[in-house]
């Protein structure tokens, strides 16, 4: 139970302590910090009624509870305010203020023909100012065109039959007859392969086998029976829990498939979903030639000709490939737990006075006469180093952080993946 007064919210059942209204990623509005108390009988219930209205009475605030119950405080009139002092004649304010907005989203979601999700392609959806007030904000799930949720709204209007108050009547019918509606039936979620919360678990399966990497994790262990949306809810921990009870999975295939779910389901938010999609298709497309290559958008240090090469990444190093290694444990600004380098190019042909990281000549066998090399396989190659970036589970390349390390070092290849809109890498 809680008291909304004008944009403030106060927990009735803790000393009306304050809370905030925030909406999370799913578009669902949560009460942070308001308490739940669980009831399992008849007297206990009207136990924390007596609580809150004795703790409501004590401040001297009008009748404004909420149990999904909303007791709507009345709207006053000019010549009403005569006596009353400067925070009651705000507080009157505030109150006017958030009853017309709610009779104007009762109105609006009304005037979407009962079909809020039902928007032609090319026409601008409805729009419905339900932020601007907090008890609005409180009932997005009814308010919001976008919702998936059938809701009905029961308005009571209390009226006075004396002759005296037949203005105050004449109002309160006539604001009570501008909220008369139909019941609103929300269209359920299309499903889209670019927005999980759409997802079916046949999908969701489907998306696992794909995406998740190798070796492959289990979708019947992961997602047995959630839909996208009940598997974005998961816990990071139990998410990885779950995935490493496929053999062979590890705990940063797990985090690094979480990350890319959760990517997936941020950056339609963002506006970016459609064209981060056609990047990402075109660069799955293999090109057929290298003049083809050139002309594709990369966002991903994925070999795009190595496709069906069964041969070791050590055989077909190149520069920018990313590999996971274990010579730069002592190297500055490098995390223990990933030890990440990209190739730049090989020892022998960077130039004289050249000098890694840790102040070392890259090719203290440096000579001026050029020779052809042919059938040479390089073993030292300069690198830069690769570094946590500033968001969980992401990396920065810097390039001017550079070591020399060997070929036997190297111990597996990373694909690593650019995020523009935090400028970060991500392993994929």
């Amino acid at each position: 139970m809680f008291e909304l007064t004008g944009n403030s919210a106060y927990d009735l059942l803790d000393s009306r302590a304050p809370f905030s209204i925030l909406e999370d990623s799913f578009g669902n509005i949560k009460l942070v910090g308001a308490q739940e108390i669980p009831i399992n009988s008849k007297s206990e219930f009207l136990t924390l009624i007596e609580k809150a209205t004795c703790i409501r009475q004590a401040v001297g605030v009008s009748e404004d509870d909420i149990l999904y119950l909303i007791d709507l405080a009345g709207s006053e009139a000019a010549h009403d305010l005569a006596n009353h002092s400067a925070d009651r004649m705000k507080e009157t304010r505030e109150i006017n203020i958030s009853l017309s907005i709610l009779k104007d989203c009762i109105r609006g979601i009304a005037s979407t023909n009962n079909t809020p999700g039902a928007v032609k392609k090319g026409q601008k959806g409805s729009y419905i100012s339900f932020r601007q007030s907090t008890l609005t904000k409180v009932l997005k799930h009814v308010f919001d065109p976008s919702g998936t949720r059938n809701s009905k709204i029961l308005v009571l209007a209390c009226i006075n039959p004396s002759f005296l108050d037949t203005s105050a009547t004449k109002n309160t019918l006539r604001y009570a007859h501008m909220l008369c509606s139909t019941e609103v039936k929300y269209q359920a979620a299309e499903h889209n392969p670019t927005i999980p919360k759409s997802w079916n678990n046949k999908f969701v399966r489907s998306y696992i086998t794909k995406e998740s990497g190798n070796p492959v994790i289990s979708p019947a262990i992961l997602a047995p029976h959630e839909s996208g949306s009940q598997l974005l809810a998961i816990p990071l921990n139990k998410f990885v829990a779950r995935c490493l009870r496929t053999k062979g999975v590890t705990e940063n295939q797990a985090k690094a498939f979480h990350a890319k779910l959760w990517r997936l389901h941020i950056d339609p938010k963002r506006g970016s979903g459609a064209g981060q999609q056609s990047v990402i298709d075109s660069i799955q497309q293999v090109p057929s030639s290298a003049e083809s290559v050139l002309s594709v958008t990369r966002i991903s240090t994925r070999d795009l000709m190595s496709e069906g090469d069964l041969r070791s990444f050590k055989d077909r190093i190149r520069p920018d490939m990313a590999v996971h290694c274990n010579a730069t444990a002592n190297s500055p600004g490098t995390s223990s737990e990933e030890k990440l380098v990209m190739i730049l190019c090989p020892q022998n042909v960077v130039g004289k006075n050249m000098k890694d990281a840790l102040g070392n000549e890259v090719n203290p066998s440096y000579c001026l006469k050029k020779t052809k090399l042919t059938g040479v396989t390089y073993q030292r190659y300069l690198c830069a180093m690769v570094l946590s970036g500033g968001l969980a589970d992401s990396y920065e390349v810097s390039i001017w952080r550079q070591i020399v390390v060997d070929l036997s070092s190297m111990e597996t290849e990373v694909s690593l993946e650019y995020d523009s809109a935090t400028r970060y890498y991500h392993i994929c």
